[in-house]
């Protein structure tokens, strides 16, 4: 008879126990179409293992995860990735240098580690192999990349539908009265006896962006009924108050901000684009640079929203000479969170 405390064995019980356990329950999940674990991720790239850490005796290991390219979904800076030790626990075959399809749960206890297992769809990958090594019934390997920005673009579109009602910057508002040692009375409705917010003698008691050289003008995030909703907390984006139009001046909507401008795409940018129109056909998925230079040409009212027809540059035209048009095509007006995915240099040059 064996003894499971034997000095031969040098195994706890619990350990011993533990180890058969593992042995005999393999991982079990059963395959998902990429656009299921595309949905259930927090995180989805395409990336090398450059380092490896933690104690494969526990159970674990620490993933060093260097992505390809962009990220398709979330954000993984300061994120720490970890997968079980072994393919019993759904672990992926940490290998240094190789690259990976990677679809990672954050961790809700702790938001800056997230769990990476081949139940959630990660997997080893390459794109010269026809199934990626260890691909999808619905995408063969050389395809996995393009599907990824495919359901990428899918839920940019989906994320922008679902702000449609949400407080977007639409423009900006002379409040002229302000030139004149006047003031405006801000309410909390679009109602004349609606109850007074705050009431406005400078522009610096509210939040402005530049409509022209040196002119600030009020933020305004919505309109109804000859009524502005103004912007009154810069940290608060859903901070608004009402002001009537006719106790203003001129009002700038986007569509005669934005075109005939020194225009580059914002930090909101999701960076895709639509060359062949909003939502439809292709999708690009460019690289992010910050006030990457653009000329917006159409401002219209498509597809359930409103969208910018841009070209994008390959330089500032500040710079001089005439830059080439790097790539064309639709963006949205607005990011998700409700800022323009494009503005403009009030100043020029």
């Amino acid at each position: 008879m064996v003894t499971l405390q034997s000095t031969s064995l040098r195994l706890p019980v619990a350990a011993l126990l533990m180890m058969i356990a593992t042995q005999a329950l393999a991982c079990r999940c059963a395959p998902r179409p990429m656009s299921e674990y595309f949905a259930a991720a927090d995180i989805v790239m395409i990336a090398t293992v450059t380092e490896l850490g933690g104690s494969p005796d526990e159970g674990q290991v620490t993933l060093t995860l260097d992505p390809s390219v962009a990220p398709y979904k979330g954000d993984p800076t300061d994120i720490a990735f970890v997968t079980a030790a072994s393919s019993a626990g759904c672990g992926i075959p940490a290998l240094l240098g190789r690259q990976y399809l990677i679809f990672a749960t954050v961790d809700p206890q702790t938001p800056t580690r997230a769990f990476v297992s081949t139940c959630e769809g990660s997997r080893l990958h390459d794109p010269s192999v026809e199934n990626g090594l260890v691909g999808f019934d619905e995408v063969p390997g050389a395809q996995v990349a393009a599907q990824l920005a495919t359901l990428q673009a899918t839920e940019a579109l989906r994320e922008v539908n679902a702000g449609l009602q949400r407080l977007r910057l639409r423009g900006l508002l002379d409040l002229e009265p302000l030139a004149h040692g006047g003031h405006v009375t801000l309410r909390s409705a679009p109602a004349s006896d609606a109850a007074v917010v705050k009431i406005v003698r400078s522009m610096d008691e509210i939040p402005s962006r530049e409509a022209t050289y040196e002119f600030a003008a009020a933020i305004v995030m919505d309109t109804a009924q000859g009524w502005y909703a103004i912007r009154i907390d810069d940290t608060v984006p859903e901070a608004v108050a009402w002001l009537p139009s006719d106790a203003a001046g001129t009002y700038w909507p986007l569509r005669k901000l934005l075109p005939d401008r020194l225009t580059y795409l914002t930090g909101d940018w999701d960076a895709l684009l639509w060359p062949d129109g909003p939502g439809a056909g292709r999708v690009l998925r460019l690289d992010r640079r910050r006030e990457r230079p653009v000329v917006v040409k159409e401002v219209a009212d498509l597809a359930g929203s409103t969208w910018l027809h841009v070209d994008i540059l390959d330089a500032s035209p500040c710079e001089g000479g005439a830059p080439d048009t790097r790539h064309a095509g639709w963006i949205p007006a607005w990011a998700p969170n409700g800022a323009p995915n494009t503005w403009f240099y009030a100043r020029g040059c």
